[in-house]
């Protein structure tokens, strides 16, 4: 679904990204492991147009999208969650979702979608009249989410989702990315809570300094002691 051919990506004179190679195959979680300045959301911003690559190529759907609008992107089905929710915190929970559908011609659909999209969150049906900047942290967490999923994703690019959110609201948000993959909805996934991320993968990529330096099943990364003792902290803390 989406293939990454040695990816560099330069804010000014600094290298951000040094020959990234990625792969994601339709159904799969993939997670996107590194410290912090690794260059894990700079990689999803560059997927979905936000930022141009110095060099490479991307690949969605077998087609070239290097340097591609992100609108035109949304609709072919290749949808970014940001880091931070960025959701419109003026507008109503309603609304928010409603715009996640702005680029969809199939109208008839967009009413069934939403009913979909609010039994998946029921806290956002609850608070469907509200505006968004009155939603706990976790619950834009959710109509980000949602926002997202009513653009009809192949592909969900889905940064940073627990970030400051308590230990509760963490467990649900990995409980719908696992929903989410059930109905077969593709996803790479930045994460700082990288032990829970490579749970819900089936396979993940160690980013080091804008370099990718290892890639293999989520298992074997979470069963792998220097892995482990990088990023994952110890066994029993998690």
């Amino acid at each position: 679904m989406l293939t990454i051919r040695d990816l560099h990506v330069c804010y000014g004179p600094i290298a951000a990204l040094r020959g990234v190679n990625l792969l994601v195959r339709e159904g799969e979680v993939v997670a996107l492991i590194g410290a912090n300045g690794a260059g894990k959301t700079t990689l999803l911003k560059t997927i979905s147009g936000l930022l141009n690559p110095k060099k490479g190529a991307i690949e969605f759907l077998e087609q070239s999208i290097t340097r591609r609008p992100t609108h035109a992107l949304v609709g072919k089905g290749l949808i970014h969650v940001p880091e931070g929710r960025a959701i419109l915190r003026e507008m109503t929970v309603l609304e928010n979702l409603l715009m996640g559908a702005y680029a969809r011609k199939d109208r008839k659909m967009v009413k069934a979608d939403l009913e979909r999209v609010l039994s998946i969150f029921p806290r956002l049906k609850e608070r469907e009249n509200q505006s968004g900047g009155t939603l706990s942290g976790g619950e834009q967490q959710m109509l980000a989410i949602g926002r997202a999923l009513m653009g009809k994703p192949r592909l969900l690019l889905l940064d940073e989702p627990s970030l400051g959110l308590a230990p509760i609201i963490v467990r649900d948000i990995f409980n719908i990315i696992r929903d989410l993959r059930e109905q077969g909805i593709t996803i790479l996934l930045v994460e700082q809570n990288a032990t829970q991320a490579l749970k819900v993968a089936d396979r993940g990529y160690i980013l080091e300094l804008g370099v990718p330096v290892l890639e293999a099943k989520a298992a074997e990364l979470l069963n792998n002691e220097a892995v482990v003792k990088a990023y994952l902290g110890s066994k029993e803390a998690s």
